[in-house]
């Protein structure tokens, strides 16, 4: 009698893709639901790929003959603590999903990321994302108080804000990020406003003028190429967002605002895929 032939697992082509437009090769995948199956997975294989949702634009999730560890079951809020204004997730809680939890309760971590409906803590901790509102808010480093990562043996251990350069920024290459304490804030009512002109030299007072505002959080310039795609007037816009009442554009206004703001990215973000983009990690 003939033995029944092994069925080959299926490898899902989005594994081989992330928004950078370059491709990998996945031979196998892995989705741990508890931190025990992850040890357990990091103890047995050597070449690992770490994945949230492959929202990053420079391939660093992107396997090369490995096996991929896809992070996003480990989702769960875990704790918070509104007197010392913390919360605790793992690692592959989706960040939209996080300040959902929180705006009911008047609190928010401030970070405004374009891709934050699909984007993981841990990817966002991985590549050490700035997000739109860095000017003012810095990026993700400075909302994490710690961070508990899986080494190489499948050893759980924490590392604090002194440690964090060993691992945020690092693309997932220097351990697996599993757990996060990260900051939080009182939620802020914002507000927005959208100036225009015809010239360059104009846009680049009237920005000068807006960094000395404190309420300005977010700063984001339209050219004119990108204006008229996206049926404004042919002219240099600048889309401005307050920590402050001070904008005209208030409610509804400010949320289409802001749907325009991250339009302007998805738009940038097609027009820069047409170059190949080198992020070379460098050790001293």
């Amino acid at each position: 009698m003939k033995e029944k032939t092994k069925q080959k697992k299926r490898i899902p082509s989005v594994y081989n893709h992330d928004y950078s437009g370059l491709h990998g090769k996945a031979i196998d995948f892995f989705k741990p639901k508890t931190f025990e199956e992850l040890k357990e997975f990091v103890q047995k294989n050597d070449k690992i790929t770490i994945r949230g949702n492959g929202s990053g634009l420079r391939g660093g999730c992107l396997p090369q003959q490995d096996k991929v560890l896809d992070m996003t079951k480990l989702n769960k809020i875990l704790s918070i603590d509104v007197n010392r204004m913390f919360v605790e997730v793992e690692t592959g809680v989706i960040l939209a999903d996080l300040k959902n939890y929180l705006a009911p309760l008047g609190y928010e971590i401030p970070l405004l990321v374009s891709s934050e409906k699909i984007a993981t803590i841990g990817g966002l901790i991985a590549t050490n994302t700035p997000g739109i509102r860095s000017m003012k808010y810095g990026r993700f480093t400075e909302w994490i108080n710690w961070i508990e990562i899986i080494n190489a043996n499948g050893k759980i251990e924490r590392r604090s804000r002194v440690d964090l350069g060993d691992y945020a920024g690092m693309e997932g290459i220097t351990g697996v990020i599993c757990k996060a304490s990260l900051k939080i804030m009182k939620r802020v009512e914002r507000t927005a406003a959208i100036f225009s002109g015809d010239f360059i030299g104009d846009i680049l007072e009237k920005v000068q003028e807006l960094k000395r505002n404190r309420n300005v959080c977010a700063i984001e310039l339209i050219d004119k190429k990108i204006s008229e795609y996206l049926l404004l007037p042919f002219k240099y816009h600048l889309i401005v967002e307050y920590d402050s009442l001070e904008g005209d554009r208030k409610g509804v206004d400010y949320v289409q605002t802001m749907e325009l703001l991250f339009l302007t990215y998805n738009v940038m973000l097609n027009r820069e895929k047409k170059y190949r983009i080198e992020d070379f990690k460098i050790f001293l």
